[in-house]
């Protein structure tokens, strides 16, 4: 099995009772997650496979990374993090000379946020997941901004610094 998300302090279900001999973990951290209710799994560190290290920082795109809408974990954002997020979208549009937005919206297709209304901002480029894959989307960003995406442990091994809006919703 290999690591496909974030393993936080509530680990997803698919992370319970994993049927697997290997489990290929991103780093020691989350080896010893995985182990704390797999015990008995063979763990390796392997890294990302999907991805490699990006080191070209001319490019003068700001990608935002949609998370998924969940109406479990909706409901834990007590602040105003997504209007926040969507108006930091339009607001970096109008505001940000010399830069690009690129909008990654989740692969599953059900986003915290509704991309229609950015479609026709010349300054924004949506990245469809099923066209670029997420090696792509970040080889051509400078700076990444979300709310609570695992993507963003993706960002720091391209040596993207990832930058949250307002996260304080979960303790992790």
């Amino acid at each position: 099995c290999f690591q496909w998300g974030n393993v936080e302090k509530y680990p997803k279900n698919g992370f319970y009772k994993i049927k697997a001999d290997y489990f290929f973990a991103w780093g020691e951290i989350y080896k010893k997650k995985i182990l704390k209710i797999n015990p008995l799994l063979k763990t390796v560190i392997c890294g990302s496979p999907l991805l490699k290290t990006n080191t070209k920082k001319d490019n003068k795109n700001i990608i935002f990374f949609l998370q998924k809408k969940n109406i479990y974990l909706d409901k834990e954002f007590t602040d105003n993090s997504v209007q926040e997020f969507k108006e930091l979208i339009i607001w970096v549009s109008k505001n940000i000379e010399n830069y690009k937005i690129i909008i990654r919206p989740h692969p599953s297709g059900d986003s915290i946020i509704r991309i229609d209304e950015f479609i026709n901002n010349p300054k924004i480029v949506i990245h469809n997941p099923k066209k670029f894959s997420i090696n792509e989307s970040l080889s051509v960003s400078e700076f990444f901004i979300n709310i609570d995406s695992s993507s963003a442990i993706e960002a720091c091994s391209s040596n993207i610094l990832p930058l949250w809006v307002n996260s304080s919703k979960k303790n992790i």
